[in-house]
Formats: C-alpha cells, structure tokens, sequence
C-alpha cells in the first residue's frame, strides 16, 4: 500500500505545495487567519530535508526537520500544514505519543479543521479505539459541510469529504460521493481524472481497517 498511503497522506495533512498555494490551502481551512511568510519558510526547509533524505531513512535529519516545524508552529501558531508534516514526521520515527500530543495541540488552535479530525480518528483508530476513532471521522464530515456550505464550488473540500466518507460512513458511501462528483465535474477532464483515480486506483484497493492499520506502516 505504501503508493497509496503516500496519496491518502497528503489527503490528510501533509501537503508539500508552494509558498503561495500553501497559504491559500491553510486561509480556506482556517478561516481568516495568515500565516507568516518566516513560518512557511521554516516549513519548506523542513520538507526539503525530508524529501533530499528520503524521509524515514534518517532519523537524525527528520528530527532537524522537526525542530524546524516548532519553529514555524511557534511563529503561526494556526499553521495547519506546520501542524500535518511534524505528526508525519513523528509517527515515521517511531514517536506516536508525541504525534499525538501534536494532534491535541493543532485542535487547541484549530478546532473545526476537519482534516485534523480525521488524524485524530486514525490514530484512534490505530490505538483501537474504535468509538472515539468513529466520532472524530463524524467531526470532520461536519466540518466539511460548514466550509462546503460556505462555498459550494470548493473541489478539494469537496473531493476530500468524499473520500472521508469511506470511514465516517462506509465504501459505498464514499463511491456515491465521487460518482456524483463525477456529474458535477463531467466537462472538466483534469478533475474527471482525480475522480476517476480516486475511484479506481484508491478506493477500489482499500478499506477502512486496512488503511489504518497500515498507513505509517514501513
């Protein structure tokens, strides 16, 4: 699974996107608030070490890459994608109480994120706690239909809360969902292309309990 938890990854928290999408990604999941152009350099220096040391392959540059995500947390303290790549980080090293302190603290900050929500539900979910793991996947529905309910037309929200269904709900949920994505996008082929990934590369290969057993999984 490890091509697909690299996808499913960045449909959680951790996008490694540009300056400028990245905080416009970060505007629309927190409303009004910025994030400093320091914090967003700190994070960029973070994902290069990560991606020049392939990640889980050197635990002494993911650590620097870590301190550099305190930093950046420490100056925009509402920094979602911050946030994201340091519980990546964490939980590749090995460090899943720490990543999961750093989810309760992005909470704190961001408390109708609904993809912090559903990594909340998967560690949940990884520790067994199924009830709770259940009422966090529900959260991050309920947070998607606010900001969808603020703009209809947002494809990532929308895209996003499709997939979630698969664990807020069930697979058939989430296939309902992209299919009529599907119908809504039907003249625009690039987004017909992530629809149709989704469908036939993601979610025909995965199910709830495997993809959070296995996510994080080396």
């Amino acid at each position: 699974m490890k091509k697909i938890s690299i996808i499913i990854v960045a449909l959680l928290l951790f996008s490694c996107v540009d300056n400028k999408k990245q905080k416009a990604k970060d505007n629309t999941l927190t409303g009004k608030y910025q994030i400093k152009e320091s914090a967003i350099k700190k994070n960029k220096q973070a994902e290069i070490i990560y991606f020049r040391t392939e990640g889980s392959k050197n635990k002494d540059s993911l650590i620097k890459a870590i301190h550099l995500l305190d930093e950046a947390i420490k100056i925009s303290p509402k920094y979602r994608v911050a946030y994201g790549n340091k519980i990546n980080f964490l939980t590749i090293i090995g460090n899943l109480k720490e990543a999961s302190e750093v989810i309760n603290q992005a909470l704190v900050e961001l408390p109708e994120d609904p993809k912090i929500h559903f990594t909340r539900g998967i560690y949940y979910g990884k520790e067994g706690l199924k009830e709770q793991a259940q009422k966090s996947f529900e959260k991050a529905i309920f947070y998607y239909d606010k900001l969808i309910a603020q703009n209809p037309n947002d494809f990532d929200a929308l895209y996003e809360r499709a997939f979630y269904m698969l664990f807020a709900k069930n697979k058939e949920s989430a296939v309902k969902e992209f299919k009529i994505l599907q119908k809504k996008y039907k003249n625009d082929s690039q987004k017909q292309k992530e629809l149709d990934f989704a469908l036939n590369r993601v979610l025909a290969k995965i199910t709830k309990e495997k993809f959070i057993k296995e996510l994080w999984n080396q």
